[in-house]
Order: structure tokens, then C-alpha cells, then sequence
């Protein structure tokens, strides 16, 4: 169990939820939640590490428990820790550091939709 905000992989979670530079050269990023997770893990994204803590739902550890089966470092860590490296004002007690992917452009687009002067994306 982690329970220091000094872990290294703890430090890395916070940058993550709060620095574009660190997403763009690590190449992950932080969902959190048990709805996106599953969604996620649902949709063949596995994560590359996974911070629970306690209390959780059934449904949370399902979850937690699907994704230890298929290979995840998974990790516990103490409710105050989850609280600091959340994005969230409530967290859910889960969250999961996903790999970012390229998405590849069709052969011939007959679509496309061009984003002009976006603000703030992240």
C-alpha cells in the first residue's frame, strides 16, 4: 500500500492530471472513476497502472480485480493519498493511467471536421 505523496509514481500521477508537458512526453494520461476505467477497459484501452483505495463499490473492485487479472500494476494507496492526486473534489477511489494512441486517418477521408481557435482542450 502506498502511502506517502513522495512515491514516485504518486508524484508522477499528479503531473499528469496537472501538467500538459508531462502527458506529452510520458505519453499517458489519468482517467479517474469507475464508469470511464470500465468504459475504457471495456474498449481495449489497458491501463499501464491502476491507484485504488478503500472504501470501493462491488462494482470498483470488479474492476480492480479484471484488471490485475489481465496484467495491470495495480496499487493500492490510503484514502488521503487518492484524495491529494485526484482531479476531482469527490473522489471515486479509483484511477488509472492509460497510454496515449495515435489515431490513423483513413486512405480517402470523406468526413473531416476542422477545429478552428479551441480554447483550453485539456
Amino acid at each position: 500500500m502506498i502511502t506517502s505523496l513522495q512515491n514516485p509514481r504518486v508524484k508522477l500521477a499528479r503531473a499528469l492530471l496537472r501538467q500538459k508537458q508531462e502527458r506529452q512526453q510520458s505519453h499517458l494520461f489519468v482517467i479517474e472513476g469507475v464508469r470511464l476505467i470500465e468504459e475504457a477497459y471495456s474498449n481495449g484501452w489497458l491501463p499501464e497502472w491502476v491507484f485504488y483505495s478503500r472504501p470501493m463499490t462491488s462494482r470498483g473492485q470488479e474492476l480492480v480485480n479484471a484488471c490485475i487479472q489481465a496484467g495491470c500494476d495495480v496499487e493500492e494507496v490510503t484514502p488521503a493519498v487518492m484524495e491529494k492526486i485526484a482531479g476531482t473534489e469527490s473522489p471515486q477511489g479509483i484511477l488509472a493511467a492509460l497510454p496515449e494512441r495515435q489515431p490513423s486517418l483513413p486512405e480517402r477521408l470523406d468526413f473531416a471536421v476542422i477545429g478552428d481557435a479551441i480554447r483550453d482542450p485539456g
